[in-house]
């Protein structure tokens, strides 16, 4: 067991650069003060390494997210086209109702003149109708005169 934690130690330490001084038949001492200096630069070397791994992970997030912003910046850019697109048209298809509704009314109000029209001439001509016949029933001086003119021949 002795042999095999020199076989650790040295090769730990050659590693890190620190060498031991003993020969590789006798039982190796191992200096407290380098086994501090190397217990401390493991654990620095651990959070220097953790630090990294913090870095790089954080590093490759960031690059996901701005690929990510990206293609959402994509798609917004294109959904504001398609608002634009769809506020030209509901624009122009207001204007469209707007002229059909004009056109409408306006045809409305032809038709209501066309029928005001059309109630004067009925009412025109009933007018007109009963006019005649009250006429036709009415006596007449045209007879009276035409008896008159027969009855006294030197008048003409």
């Amino acid at each position: 067991m002795c042999t095999h934690l020199q076989q650790v130690s040295k090769i730990l330490l050659s590693k890190t650069g620190v060498t031991s001084s003993s020969d590789d038949s006798s039982p190796t001492r191992f200096d407290i003060n380098a086994m501090k200096q190397l217990s401390e630069e493991i654990i620095v070397a651990r959070f220097v390494a953790e630090a990294m791994g913090k870095v790089e992970a954080r590093t490759e997030a960031e690059l996901a997210a701005q690929v990510i912003i990206g293609s959402k910046d994509k798609e917004i850019s294109r959904l504001q086209d398609r608002i634009q697109y769809y506020e030209a048209m509901i624009h122009e298809m207001s204007q469209n109702n707007l002229e059909s509704m004009e056109v409408a009314r306006r045809h409305r109000e032809r038709r209501r003149g066309q029928r005001k029209w059309l109630w004067r001439c009925v009412g025109m001509s009933i007018a007109i109708g009963a006019s005649v016949i009250a006429y036709s029933y009415a006596p007449h001086h045209h007879q009276s005169l035409e008896n008159v003119n027969d009855t006294h021949p030197e008048a003409s």
